[in-house]
């Protein structure tokens, strides 16, 4: 911020300069989302409501996975008492809903059914399972906030004194953890603890149980057990856990203040209001155990004194979080004014709504030269206007609406979650800033509907054919590519959508309707029509060529047609000059297709299926990339087996599906690249039968004589087909892989390569099968 006031001071001054800097300064995105906490912007601490009564409200985490021990066991269920601190540590083979029922109902069977039970919002503590337990039996469930494990501060505290335990006693042998645990709680019970001033023994029993040292001063004393009757016995606990129960409220107290006055020396109050913009604290996308802020996000509540409702968006929608994990954003506003001799009231000002992405968001190869850099920037200097992130409107096309009835159709709004109804508000405002709409009066009416952006689907390989071997490859994408293509006159009163703030129509072609791709491809195709070395799928624009010279040239031409039309394309989603492209999970480019290597990872990272649906779902990835993989229908077949009619939606592993489910990953790591088809060279097509699947391979050699692949394709026999014989199955192979690839092989030369000699005698015997 100085230096800001160095540089501006040096040349320029006016009245209140300092307070202006400082504000503009203090709107800047990055820095906001950068900054380093100061260590005094925590909230003042909110000491929780003491309970007195043993297990009226307990709080349970999970430890582990920890070593397996010989019984099974992996994870720790631990459980603390919040008015005893009296711990229990249930050792558990896995972590599932189920498992930690279980584990409660035995806990409830010893010391009675909570009222409260405190977790964290870990998926096994909030399954649909525990919420129908917890109804059952009347229990009040409560989770944390998210990322604030001092909320539920006892339990997480003894796990961590429990781990340090095990991890002395078990010193010699880590697998007989479950074995010691036990002793482990044995002596926490025992001890009195910090807050309480008290052994959790002491507080549940009212009386201090046998202890190793008791044991030896009753043997050095000599003194007995003092005898008395029930009832003495009976009100002489009932006296003593009435009087340590004031006591331990009163240390309770006095050590809550101790630890709050200690908190709050460098706290302070913080404070937002709905509508109120924030970021928060999260963690990384990279890596859970680091932390940024992101957002900005919309206050739609406040929780409690220390948590608020925030609009996330996405599947989230609503979270609550504490305010230590959230931040004030400040928003630039844009103020333009215009000195004139005259002033007609015509001028407008405006208020952008979201933020402008500049030129240095354009992702360029890092092989450039400086020369080829500076080259790029300069071709995009004269084309500012079309690169931004607000849409333009086409003067190429209009969309129109017909219907099959002139009669208005009218609907009611849908009710908008909560949760929504801040981020539906936003949208509508931004879209009326940018006149994308415009409040109606017309009788046509639709519900708004929130839904989840959808990837298109593309022919890939006539993609890849344009691609060939060009050097270099550049990737520009629409601003919204819908929103700029406008509405005809009569369609704008059909496009009516109602909302809880009001009747809008659209000016512009909105998502969603099934008519959009049939007006925008057109435009697309006619956008870029007599353009060497430029393709196009959706709303994204490829442009290809051999040498640098020519590729500035065509990424020019395709800059001044989007500039002739009205176009712009989003800089941050703008690759340059790269080497290859990635392409609906396929990396594309210097004539080689390959897998996308983060899509391959997700599915060799998928965990064993354990129901039919999850199977279907591993299939439908894996086969997605089945032309990459040589035999694929036999490698899948087990698979194919498991959720074929009538299976039971519990999936039974056996030997051969699991070799399946490993090899199919195994083949994807060690996918081979395939290469893009040069059609002056001839085709080699190698085909095979098994008794369960047909495959091929379509392969060119280059001009060392080295053979690459083209494709790779395969499919699994019909019953009926597995009734042929071995000549008829072979044959089928080479049928239906010409029948196929028919696009690549007709008018080519082309030689196919079989194992099964009989095949040369086809021509002689074709007239004594009719099979053949």
């Amino acid at each position: 911020m100085e230096e800001t006031k160095a540089r501006i001071t040096a040349a320029l001054y006016w009245s209140g300069m300092f307070g202006d800097i400082q504000r503009h300064c203090q709107t800047c995105d990055v820095c906001q989302k950068t900054a380093r906490r100061t260590g005094k912007e925590g909230a003042p601490m909110v000491c929780p409501t003491i309970v007195s009564d043993p297990f009226v409200k307990i709080a349970m985490d999970i430890v582990g996975p920890l070593q397996r021990t010989k019984a099974g066991h992996e994870y720790i269920l631990t459980i603390i008492d919040e008015a005893t601190r009296y711990p229990e540590a249930i050792p558990l083979k896995d972590i599932e809903a189920k498992t930690v029922a279980n584990a409660l109902i035995g806990l409830f069977s010893r010391v009675g059914i909570p009222k409260v039970i405190l977790t964290d919002q870990g998926t096994n503590f909030t399954s649909t399972l525990l919420k129908e337990l917890y109804n059952m039996l009347n229990i009040k469930g409560i989770t944390t906030s998210p990322y604030r494990t001092e909320l539920n501060g006892n339990v997480e505290r003894f796990n961590g004194t429990l781990k340090a335990v095990l991890k002395k006693l078990c010193s010699t042998n880590s697998e007989e953890w479950d074995v010691m645990l036990p002793y482990a709680l044995f002596c926490y019970r025992e001890v009195p603890h910090e807050s309480t001033g008290f052994s959790p023994f002491e507080l549940l029993y009212g009386w201090p149980v046998r202890w190793p040292i008791g044991i030896l001063m009753d043997v050095f004393t000599g003194e007995g057990e003092m005898k008395m009757s029930v009832v003495e016995h009976v009100q002489s606990i009932r006296q003593q856990l009435a009087e340590v129960s004031e006591l331990v409220k009163e240390n309770l107290t006095e050590c809550h203040k101790k630890v709050k006055s200690w908190h709050d020396k460098n706290a302070t109050k913080r404070e937002f209001w709905p509508e109120d913009e924030v970021l928060g604290l999260l963690p990384s996308d990279a890596s859970k155990m680091k932390a940024h802020w992101k957002g900005p996000y919309r206050v739609i509540g406040k929780a409690n004194d220390v948590n608020y409702k925030i609009n996330v968006g996405g599947r989230r929608g609503q979270v609550t979080y504490h305010s230590n994990l959230l931040g004030k954003y400040k928003r630039a506003v844009l103020l333009s004014a215009t000195v004139c001799d005259k002033f007609d009231g015509g001028g407008r000002i405006e208020f952008p709504l979201a933020e402008i992405e500049s030129l240095d968001k354009i992702s360029l190869n890092s092989r450039l030269t400086k020369e080829q850099r500076d080259q790029v920037r300069n071709v995009f200097a004269e084309f500012e206007h079309v690169l931004t992130s607000k849409p333009g409107k086409t003067n190429l096309i209009t969309h129109n609406i017909r219907t099959t009835t002139d009669i208005p159709i009218t609907q009611k709004p849908y009710r908008i979650p909560h949760a929504k109804r801040a981020e539906v508000r936003a949208i509508v405002a931004e879209m009326l800033q940018q006149e994308l709409i415009r409040p109606s009066t017309s009788p046509w009416s639709s519900p708004v509907v929130l839904v989840q952006k959808k990837d298109g689907s593309l022919r890939l390989y006539e993609l890849f054919e344009k691609l060939g071997n060009t050097k270099y490859i550049s990737k520009l994408d629409m601003t919204k590519g819908y929103w700029q293509v406008p509405l005809s006159k009569e369609a704008q009163e059909k496009s009516d959508f109602v909302t809880p703030f009001g009747l809008y129509e659209f000016t512009i072609m909105p998502f969603g309707m099934k008519t959009l791709p049939a007006t925008f491809s057109p435009m697309m195709d006619l956008l870029l029509s007599k353009l060497r070395g430029v393709a196009s799928y959706f709303d994204d624009i490829i442009i290809y060529s051999e040498t640098w010279e020519d590729h500035l040239h065509d990424l020019r031409a395709v800059l001044e047609r989007l500039q002739e039309n009205n176009l712009t394309v989003k800089p941050s989603k703008c690759d340059i000059g790269k080497d290859s492209i990635v392409c609906l999970g396929h990396i594309v480019g210097g004539g080689q297709i390959k897998p996308d290597e983060a899509k391959v990872k997700a599915m060799v990272d998928f965990p064993l299926p354990t129901t039919n649906k999850a199977v279907r779902s591993f299939l439908g990835m894996v086969g997605y990339y089945r032309k990459f993989i040589k035999n694929f229908a036999q490698l899948s077949a087990p698979l194919c087996m498991l959720i074929r009619k009538g299976q039971p939606n519990r999936v039974t592993w056996d030997e051969n599906a699991v070799k399946s489910f490993s090899d199919l990953k195994n083949a994807l790591v060690k996918a081979r690249i395939l290469i893009n088809p040069v059609f002056e060279r001839p085709f080699v097509l190698q085909t095979d039968a098994s008794d369960v699947s047909i495959g091929a391979v379509l392969s060119q050699y280059n001009d060392n004589k080295d053979e690459h692949p083209i494709a790779y394709l395969s499919r699994k026999l019909l019953p009926r087909e597995q009734n042929y014989s071995t000549i008829e199955k072979e044959c089928l192979a080479i049928v239906w892989a010409v029948e196929t690839l028919h696009y690549y092989l007709c008018g080519a030369p082309l030689s196919v390569e079989t194992d099964h000699n009989p095949l040369t005698w086809l021509s002689q015997n074709k007239g004594k099968n009719n099979g053949f």
